[in-house]
């Protein structure tokens, strides 16, 4: 009968793409993960995993099995949770995730000072876009994360968190740059560089512009980059306009590395929510950490806002 680390290890190995990383985050030999392999295979007599270029793919078997070995080692761990929860310790590894936008801003402070309160606990912030993050606390890879948009699923529960706003920033050399503000019909001709589909930011925006009657092909879309670091980098390079996060570009607004450029008569706000599986209890450690982030944000949030 499979071991349940070794089907924690076959999980890690497809998600990361490589048997070297699996191994470094796991933290054994490369050789003892792929010895962990050849016992698996054998016990379902069958090849999992083959190399495809330089990235480690799952066979069609492997496939399937990866999916009947997501919910295993998902139900471990939350037995695990369960009789910590009972335990009410306050160890082991708080496991979150984020968005771009709060993956910048504020959650690695809240976590850094939930981490100078509990010293002895390990702490993992895996940042991606939004549809992502969802999709890991959704198959319990991830037990909490802090997103831009909601999404209908019965097993998960959305709450907001905190407030951002959508902003459209330029470089200190853009034609708009000692604007007050602008308004919606030229924001429209600018050439505009936007975060990847799936981000939260950019299914916001793009339901705004809907709302407006506008399709996003009727900008003047000059790049789709990643998530927003580059976004932010384009813009700071002079290439166009982008659309981000207010809290995410703290740094750079406050260090003048970015300029804010108000669109007049649009609401721009938008909440950034917690996201967590609510048919799988929270542990003690994620408990315990969302609420000391509650009392925490508000002050925080407060005094890095430009």
């Amino acid at each position: 009968m499979p071991r349940i680390e070794h089907l924690a290890s076959f999980c890690k190995i497809i998600e990361l793409q490589s048997f070297s990383a699996a191994a470094k985050e796991i933290g054994v030999s490369q050789s003892a993960l792929s010895q962990q392999m050849k016992s698996l295979e054998a016990g379902y007599k069958t090849q999992l995993l083959h190399r495809k270029g330089n990235k480690i793919k799952p066979t069609e078997n492997g496939r399937h099995i990866y999916n009947y070995a997501q919910e295993m080692v998902a139900l471990y761990d939350r037995s695990i949770r369960e009789v910590d929860t009972r335990s009410n310790n306050l160890e082991g590894e708080l496991l979150v995730g984020a968005s771009s936008g709060p993956a910048e801003f504020p959650v690695p402070l809240l976590l850094g000072m939930y981490k100078q309160a509990h010293p002895s606990i390990s702490i993992i912030l895996k940042a991606a876009d939004s549809s992502e993050v969802i999709d890991r606390v959704l198959h319990q890879s991830l037990e909490i994360g802090f997103v831009g948009m909601e999404q209908r699923d019965s097993h998960l529960t959305f709450k907001p968190f905190f407030e951002d706003t959508m902003i459209l920033v330029v470089s200190p050399d853009h034609p708009f740059a000692s604007r007050r503000s602008i308004r919606f019909e030229e924001f429209i001709d600018i050439p505009l560089i936007i975060q990847q589909r799936g981000a939260g930011i950019t299914e916001m925006f793009i339901a705004l512009l809907n709302a407006q009657n506008i399709n996003l092909k009727d900008l003047n879309i000059v790049m789709e980059l990643g998530l927003q670091d580059s976004a932010k980098a384009a813009a700071m390079a002079g290439f166009g306009g982008a659309i981000i996060s207010k809290l995410g570009g703290v740094s750079e607004l406050k260090n003048g590395d970015l300029i804010e450029i108000p669109i007049e008569d649009v609401d721009l706000s938008r909440p950034q929510y917690l996201c967590f599986n609510h048919r799988v209890p929270l542990s003690n450690l994620a408990s315990d950490f969302l609420a000391f982030a509650e009392s925490q944000k508000h002050d925080l949030i407060q005094q890095y806002l430009p």
